[in-house]
Order: C-alpha cells, then structure tokens, then sequence
C-alpha cells in the first residue's frame, strides 16, 4: 500500500510586523498636488493574516507496495505524543546510519527538519534540507523541500534567499512534476498555488510593493483552487501595495470594489482606514465621513473588543495629517472627521486627540518664558485630562533650558 509523506507547509510570518512595513520613499504619482502628507505607516491589523495553503502533499517515500518500516511507525508515536526532543534524538540517529536505504534516510531527513521546526531551531532545519537538496535532486519531492527551504529563509528575514528558493520550487513543480494519476495532478496543483502565496507574501513582508503587487495580481488569476479567504485576502494587499506606492487612483480603486464584496474580511476595518486616507487626499471629505462611519459600525458590530485599537489607529492618522502645515488639510480633516451621533464615543476619542494636537502646536510655536509666566497655550490645555501632567512637564523645561537672552546682556 503507497505511502504518502506529508510535509508541513509552516506560516509565513506576520504581515504586520511594522519594522518590515517601511514607507516607499519614491515619488507618489497620483498624489494631489497641493498633499505633500507622506502616508503613514502601515497599521498593524489585529487579525494578521497568514498563508492558506495548509498541508503540502508529495510523492511517496518510498514509492513501492510495503509495509511502514517500524522506525517510522516510531517517529509518529513520538510525534503524537509531542516527544519531539526525543523523535529528534532518534531520527538523527537513522539518517547517520550507514545500514540505512536510499529512500528511507530522505524521509528520515525531511522528518528531522521537521521536528526541528517544530522545536524553533529552524537554522539546523535549514541544514538538513540543504543537505537533503544535494543528495536527491531528482526525487518527485523536491520542488515541496525546495518551498520549505524558502519558507524558512523568509521567516529567518532572507527575503532575497527565499525567493530563489520559491522560483526553484516553481520551477519545478512546473518543469519536472512526475505526474501519475489524478491525485498528483491536485497534488502538483496545490504546491504551484502556495508557492505563488509565498512568494507574493515575501516580497510584502520586505517591502517590494511593486512585485508583491505584481505576484498578487498573479496568485488571483492563477490559484483557481485557492480558497475564498486567501483570495480575499490577496485583494486586500494587492491594494495596500498600491497605498504604499502612493498609487492613489489604483489604491482607491481596488480598495472600494474588496470592501464591496467582502466588508466582514479581517483585514476591512484597516482597509476603510486606508481608503478615508485616500478620500481626504482627494478632497472628497463626504467621502471621508462616510467611510469612517462605516469603519466605526464595522468595528463596534463585527469586533467590539478591538474599538479601541481601531479608535487609536484613527486618531493617530488624523494627528499625523493635522500636524501637516497646510491651509487644505488640516480643515479637510476636520470636515471628514464629524461623525453622526451614532459615532459618540469615537468622536469623544477623536476629538480629545484633536485637542492634544493644538496644545502641541501652541507649546511649538510658543517662546519658553521666565519661572512666572504661565502655560504657553492654555486655552488648548483647559479640559483635557492630562492637564496636570502637561503643566508639570512645562514647568520642568521652563527651568531646564536657559532664560532666553536680551538685548543688554547681549
């Protein structure tokens, strides 16, 4: 009876790291003139999405009608019993013995970086599967070892390794497929799919906006047993490539028709946000309004728990486009940020950022005076509940940095 081995396709690790989100500092073609507003920094969702490929099936090793040898049938009980310490030991133990078959010491190899995976020593990991590379380079399976080989260069922050990586498994998943019945066909498939995933997905995680862009459009088109989620999620950051190339007209686009289809997604309330940013750059501050509205509803309906993230995330993007020193934006913001009275709470929180925001520029724009002289802006200081604190800081400076100098001491 064939036995299939089946190789774990790990996650890639987290788009939403934000050191890994840097801004695209080329020219923003699109951008209304008048907006020199860099776009702020990507915000970290707090569902971060992931690869859907699941589990990668390849070729069986070995490929003959026999019983499971009994140490394989060991490594599994050890497995089960989440004793990979000890399937580690073992395994390390077979594929340096030298009694041991051609196509028993691969499998036992691909298990050892395996449970080496498992147990977060991905480098050793990455050893055996080289090792592994050199000594079977024409078995079926090694276009699935090529795409673990990338996958952990990616998650070990190798982003140039692994895509040489995943064009290997591409290749030859394409070029080299031994194709027996059906099932590889599926099989085959499935690989090519998650390959196209990986790949895409590395380049977004390092910042590559145009490829990731490039490799989105592709996995949409191509991955026609791909599941609706991670298309959906493909769309999403496709047009968050396009936001952080500053392709405003692209980004908008793309934006409006995902969230038309797929309002409920994850990665929405981070797109809305997205896309008020873009209205507001735009001049259309109804727009605006009506996208932060729904953004709010979105947020309050489908994941209460995180309002208050997503209320930060919103005032921290208003504060970075009021302190902008233009005559357009700063009243464009404040037009589209008026929410109805159904919007209560994130119009308080909203509101009481604006106000930090204007004691801030005051305290700027102010000239540090002498021990009596009181805050720089205290009509924008009035109310808000750091005041205390905000004066103490004042006072502190006020005696820490030097009186300013007049004209007869000069």
């Amino acid at each position: 009876m064939r036995r299939w081995l089946i190789l774990t396709a790990f996650g890639l690790a987290n788009l939403a790291s934000s050191h890994l989100l840097a801004q695209n500092s080329s020219a923003a073609p699109g951008l209304p003139a008048d907006s020199e507003a860099q776009m702020p920094d990507a915000v970290k969702s707090p569902d971060s999405f992931r690869d859907s490929i699941g589990r990668v099936s390849i070729r069986p090793v070995p490929d003959v009608a026999e019983d499971e040898p009994l140490c394989f049938v060991r490594v599994e009980y050890l497995r089960k019993h989440n004793d990979y310490i000890m399937a580690i030991s073992y395994l390390r133990e077979l594929v340096t013995n030298g009694n041991l078959r051609s196509q028993y010491r691969a499998r036992a190899i691909l298990e050892l970086a395996d449970c080496l995976d498992h147990e977060r020593q991905p480098a050793e990991a990455l050893c055996w599967l080289k090792i592994w590379a050199e000594l079977y380079p024409a078995r079926p399976e090694f276009g699935a070892v090529a795409y673990r080989t990338g996958s952990l260069y990616s998650r070990m922050g190798l982003p140039d390794l692994a895509r040489d990586a995943f064009y290997l498994a591409l290749a030859h998943s394409v070029n080299d497929a031994q194709v027996h019945d059906a099932e590889d066909v599926q099989r085959y498939m499935r690989l090519t799919e998650g390959t196209l995933w990986a790949m895409a997905a590395n380049e977004y995680e390092n910042g590559q906006w145009a490829r990731g862009a490039e490799l989105f459009i592709r996995y949409r088109k191509e991955a026609m047993a791909a599941s609706p989620l991670s298309l959906e999620k493909a769309a999403f950051l496709q047009a968050d490539c396009y936001y952080q190339l500053k392709q405003v007209d692209k980004a908008t686009s793309l934006y409006e028709e995902t969230l038309k289809q797929h309002p409920f997604n994850p990665l929405a309330p981070e797109a809305r946000l997205r896309l008020y940013h873009l209205y507001v750059l735009q001049k259309q501050p109804d727009k605006a309004r009506d996208e932060l509205e729904a953004l709010a509803w979105t947020v309050r309906t489908v994941w209460p728990k995180d309002e208050t993230f997503w209320q930060k995330q919103t005032a921290q993007l208003l504060l970075t486009l009021n302190q902008k020193d233009t005559a357009i934006l700063p009243p464009l913001v404040k037009q589209s940020a008026q929410l109805s009275p159904q919007g209560k709470t994130w119009q308080e929180t909203l509101n009481h950022y604006d106000a930090l925001v204007s004691y801030e520029a005051g305290t700027t724009q102010a000239t540090v005076g002498g021990k009596g002289n009181s805050s720089p802006n205290a009509d924008a200081l009035h109310g808000l509940p750091e005041e205390e604190d905000l004066l103490a800081m004042n006072r502190s400076l006020n005696q820490l940095l030097p009186t300013p100098r007049t004209a007869s001491t000069q």
